[in-house]
């Protein structure tokens, strides 16, 4: 009877070396503690409500795959070419937009680079950013807006471009 113990033990965990001395209890703290992948099983890594707690918007949860590439893709496609545009007419404060396969990457001068970019398994547009860090925004009301703190991409991005444009005041908008 030790003996079967014993190995019973010894495959729960590498450490004990006599099972008698180890309550059951243990013995299962001591088995998740040397294999943490099986605890992963019954965690979510996902969730079902944004940051706040509140509830997604029905609106957001029900987006439909076709409309969120089609209002993705114009947004990037307009931005992409305001961006361009201020890129040719003030070279030294845009010195480069690119846009490549729903991603764009944007460098302005004196505040660094951004990478604007599709998240279609989230139906979201990721913004990341050296002013204002890494932000998430879902097609809400006809706007791209974080459930997080209610603030809009294009506010935002116009925002840290006129930083960098100090010669003219910019407008990014959803449309050329």
């Amino acid at each position: 009877m030790i003996r079967s113990t014993f190995f019973r033990a010894f495959r729960f965990s590498r450490i004990c070396t006599t099972a008698p001395v180890f309550p059951k209890a243990s013995l299962l703290a001591i088995r998740r503690w040397n294999h943490p992948h099986l605890q992963l099983r019954s965690q979510r890594f996902y969730s079902e409500s944004f940051t706040l707690g509140d509830e997604i918007p029905p609106e957001v949860a029900n987006l439909n795959v076709q409309t969120y590439h089609e209002e993705a893709d114009t947004l990037l496609e307009s931005l992409s070419n305001q961006l361009e545009d201020l890129s040719q007419k003030y070279p030294e404060s845009v010195p480069e937009v690119e846009l490549t396969q729903g991603v764009i990457q944007l460098e302005l001068q004196g505040i660094g680079s951004y990478v604007i970019n599709k998240q279609p398994p989230n139906k979201q547009i990721w913004l990341a950013s050296p002013v204002s860090g890494p932000n998430r925004f879902d097609f809400y009301q006809n706007e791209w807006i974080s459930l997080r703190d209610g603030s809009k991409l294009l506010d935002i991005l116009t925002d840290e471009v006129n930083q960098a444009v100090t010669q003219e005041e910019v407008r990014l908008t959803s449309s050329d």
